[in-house]
Protein backbone atom coordinates (compact mmCIF):
# COMPACT_ATOMS: atom_id res chain seq x y z
CA UNK A 1 0.00 0.00 0.00
CA UNK A 2 1.30 3.47 -0.82
CA UNK A 3 1.24 4.64 2.79
CA UNK A 4 2.70 1.51 4.43
CA UNK A 5 -0.50 1.19 6.46
CA UNK A 6 -1.22 -2.48 7.00
CA UNK A 7 -4.02 -4.48 8.53
CA UNK A 8 -1.93 -6.51 10.93
CA UNK A 9 -2.79 -5.92 14.58
CA UNK A 10 -5.64 -3.58 13.64
CA UNK A 11 -9.03 -4.72 14.90
CA UNK A 12 -11.45 -4.32 12.03
CA UNK A 13 -8.56 -4.15 9.55
CA UNK A 14 -8.71 -1.05 7.36
CA UNK A 15 -12.33 -0.54 8.41
CA UNK A 16 -11.24 0.00 12.02
CA UNK A 17 -12.94 2.72 13.99
CA UNK A 18 -10.90 5.85 14.63
CA UNK A 19 -11.73 7.38 17.99
CA UNK A 20 -11.99 11.18 18.30
CA UNK A 21 -8.52 12.65 18.01
CA UNK A 22 -7.18 9.22 17.04
CA UNK A 23 -7.02 8.26 20.72
CA UNK A 24 -6.93 4.55 19.90
CA UNK A 25 -3.76 4.95 17.80
CA UNK A 26 -0.17 5.73 18.74
CA UNK A 27 1.41 9.05 17.73
CA UNK A 28 3.28 7.33 14.91
CA UNK A 29 0.18 5.58 13.64
CA UNK A 30 -1.69 8.89 13.62
CA UNK A 31 1.11 10.45 11.56
CA UNK A 32 0.91 7.60 9.04
CA UNK A 33 -2.89 8.04 8.87
CA UNK A 34 -2.44 11.76 8.15
CA UNK A 35 0.00 11.01 5.34
CA UNK A 36 -2.42 8.41 3.95
CA UNK A 37 -5.17 11.05 3.90
CA UNK A 38 -2.89 13.47 2.08
CA UNK A 39 -2.17 10.79 -0.55
CA UNK A 40 -5.85 9.93 -0.96
CA UNK A 41 -6.79 13.59 -1.36
CA UNK A 42 -4.09 14.07 -3.99
CA UNK A 43 -2.70 17.05 -2.10
CA UNK A 44 -0.11 19.12 -3.91
CA UNK A 45 1.42 20.75 -0.81
CA UNK A 46 2.23 19.01 2.46
CA UNK A 47 3.32 20.95 5.58
CA UNK A 48 5.07 18.90 8.25
CA UNK A 49 6.08 20.20 11.65
CA UNK A 50 8.36 17.70 13.35
CA UNK A 51 6.66 14.81 11.54
CA UNK A 52 8.65 12.16 13.38
CA UNK A 53 8.92 13.78 16.82
CA UNK A 54 7.85 11.35 19.55
CA UNK A 55 7.43 8.54 17.00
CA UNK A 56 8.66 4.99 17.54
CA UNK A 57 11.42 3.71 15.19
CA UNK A 58 9.06 1.49 13.17
CA UNK A 59 6.67 4.32 12.32
CA UNK A 60 9.56 6.75 11.83
CA UNK A 61 10.86 4.42 9.11
CA UNK A 62 7.40 4.17 7.54
CA UNK A 63 7.05 7.96 7.47
CA UNK A 64 10.52 8.43 5.96
CA UNK A 65 9.74 5.78 3.32
CA UNK A 66 6.43 7.46 2.42
CA UNK A 67 8.08 10.85 2.09
CA UNK A 68 10.89 9.48 -0.10
CA UNK A 69 8.82 7.28 -2.40
CA UNK A 70 5.24 8.56 -2.53
CA UNK A 71 5.59 12.32 -2.12
CA UNK A 72 8.35 13.13 -4.58
CA UNK A 73 6.01 15.11 -6.82
CA UNK A 74 4.59 17.21 -3.97
CA UNK A 75 5.84 20.39 -2.39
CA UNK A 76 6.81 19.26 1.11
CA UNK A 77 7.46 21.99 3.67
CA UNK A 78 9.15 20.83 6.85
Amino acid sequence: MRCELGEEGLEGALSARVEPGGANFSVGERQVLCLARALLRSSSIICLDEATANVDPVNDQKIQQILQTQMQELLVLT
